[in-house]
């Protein structure tokens, strides 16, 4: 069956960075992917910036099933299955330091510095680096490129499955190609149409969003990645960060890294290169002078968001703005400021990264959880797809 560029990837952006982090020696241990969906479903919606949307858990579900299929059309040979997305790339032992931005006005720095980042500390770190798509494709063939990390807080946090983990996961396009996890199940809908399979229909309500998906898919898709090291990433989704005295979230923001040595783009197309060069590339640069990357994270402001999209929209509540969190909050008006720094030491050496997991809500904490409904449908989406591959 013919694979549609813009199906494939909009399955990378949503779903993420892949599963990606070994069991800690502390998680409790959890055999079944039953145990682990009902951890993740009981985990609450954070009041006053969610809501559940009307079908969301049997929407998961059906996404699911969407993805199974994907991943039993792209089999290996020996009937073994990719994972999902991220299938190729590479994993590297690092660390996250918090440090001081000097440069910040002290109202700024207690909005920022919050949770597990609210003192200058040091964590242990895997980082990941990998390619978007779920077939092991040349490294000149257009993508998105991922990169997640987990930060070992040595008992800071707990999360839900007993470790101490706190996961990340970001891509290198600046924002979501759709807003909620309804207007991408529309959109997976219609890509399995447009491969053949009859067994879906569209609501004709979607059909805009679907085609405007499928154009910023296409873009954020780019042939000029020089390496991992010197692209930036971005969250994508908001989470919260940090918690008040009454156990309600202090901040909200959207995190980015960028190259400690600035963005660097091919001049031409990658089409000529070699087909590993993206891998052979970040394993020399991490044994010779290292990997570093500024961590950033950038403050929600709803009036500022009203302000940047006009009257249609100033009417939403912060539920709105976050159950939305796919859309694009504008830079210019809401700043990424830089909380501290992701190393990967020089000397460093590729990690196995085969048989290991990532999931940014069963491996995170009240006070920096990912929200809206991209964020809680996705990680069903991954556990089910993870569960299947072992």
């Amino acid at each position: 069956m013919k694979k549609i560029s813009f199906f494939a990837l909009s399955f990378c952006l949503i779903v993420g960075a892949g599963f990606f982090l070994l069991e800690d020696e502390g998680e409790r241990s959890i055999a079944s992917q039953s145990e682990r969906l009902v951890l993740l479903e009981q985990i609450p919606l954070v009041k006053g910036y969610e809501y559940r949307l009307k079908n969301e858990e049997k929407m998961a579900y059906k996404l699911a099933n969407i993805f199974k299929k994907i991943a039993d059309e792209a089999a290996n040979a020996d009937g073994s299955l990719n994972r999902a997305t991220h299938a190729k790339g590479q994993c590297f032992r690092g660390k996250t330091q918090v440090v001081f931005n000097q440069n910040l006005s002290e109202s700024l720095k207690k909005k920022l510095y919050q949770g597990v980042f609210s003192s200058e500390r040091e964590f242990e770190t895997m980082v990941r680096f990998a390619n978007a798509k779920g077939e092991v494709n040349k490294d000149n063939v257009g993508d998105v490129r991922g990169m997640s990390f987990s930060i070992d807080t040595n008992g800071l946090i707990v999360d839900p499955m007993g470790s101490s983990r706190l996961d990340f996961m970001l891509n290198t396009s600046p924002m979501f190609a759709v807003r909620n996890a309804k207007e991408f199940y529309e959109l997976m809908k219609a890509a399995r149409l447009a491969q053949g399979d009859l067994s879906y229909i569209v609501n004709p309500l979607y059909f805009k969003t679907i085609y405007n998906a499928s154009q910023l898919l296409k873009e954020f898709e780019r042939d000029d990645t020089k390496s991992y090291a010197t692209e930036r990433y971005w969250s994508n989704l908001p989470y919260v960060h940090g918690l008040n005295s009454k156990r309600a979230p202090q901040e909200i923001v959207k995190f980015s890294a960028s190259p400690c040595l600035g963005v660097q783009r091919l001049k031409t197309s990658n089409t000529k290169l070699d087909g590993n060069y993206l891998q052979k590339d970040i394993i020399s640069r991490a044994a010779d002078k290292g990997v570093c990357f500024n961590l950033q994270a950038q403050l929600y402001d709803k009036q500022k968001l009203v302000k940047s999209y006009g009257k249609k929209l100033s009417k939403w509540s912060d539920k709105n703005w976050i159950e939305n969190g796919g859309m694009d909050w504008p830079e210019k008006d809401l700043p990424f400021h830089t909380i501290g720094k992701i190393v990967i030491p020089s000397g460093s050496a590729p990690e196995d990264c085969d048989q290991v997991y990532f999931n940014t809500r069963l491996h995170s904490a009240p006070e920096h959880l990912p929200l809206g409904s991209l964020a809680r449908i996705r990680v069903i989406v991954e556990e089910i797809s993870r569960s299947r591959r072992q």
